[in-house]
């Protein structure tokens, strides 16, 4: 009977990728990658790759942790990512004026230019996206993805969360 009462649990809880609101975040997440690495490989160019470039026309000389923040890759590696585009001449590592501790990472006019060649497709692609939403659709779709991304960054940690429950359910 206990068996039985748990695998109804299990039913009535269960989820379905059309009905799991992450599941869509990563289908849309996979194809948009997938279709944006379509319009980045006739650049020479990889999604990661972009992200940086994209980081650091927002703000050049960021530190490495800055740039693991911004771009959302792993340390390691976006450690190997910067290392190819030092080797391609798209930036170059220097020592912060203000902490020969820290290094950051600049944009040479070689980057430069290859963001300025690649900036229009990459916003045809992100039209593309959004095509047939209206204009006032599109700006309460943003307000609501920064509402999302908000409530995922002051989300407790797991672990918090955990206790918590251990909590209510003494």
């Amino acid at each position: 009977m206990r068996a039985r009462n748990r695998a109804e649990k299990l039913d009535q809880s269960a989820l379905f990728p059309e009905d799991f609101l992450p599941a869509y975040f990563h289908r849309i997440t996979n194809l948009l990658n997938a279709r944006l690495l379509e319009r980045l490989r006739i650049y020479g160019m990889t999604v990661p790759r972009w992200r940086v470039l994209i980081g650091l026309i927002a703000r050049d000389g960021r530190t490495i942790g800055d740039l693991v923040d911004y771009t959302i890759i792993a340390q390691p590696a976006l450690s190997r990512i910067i290392d190819q585009m030092e080797r391609d001449g798209l930036v170059t590592r220097q020592t912060a004026l203000h902490d020969s501790r820290v290094v950051e990472v600049h944009l040479t006019p070689h980057g430069r230019k290859l963001y300025a060649k690649i900036a229009p497709v990459a916003a045809r692609h992100a039209q593309l996206t959004v095509k047939s939403l209206s204009s006032a659709q599109q700006k309460e779709l943003v307000a609501l993805l920064r509402i999302v991304t908000r409530n995922l960054t002051e989300a407790p940690s797991i672990e918090a969360e955990e206790k918590a429950i251990a909590e209510r359910t003494k």
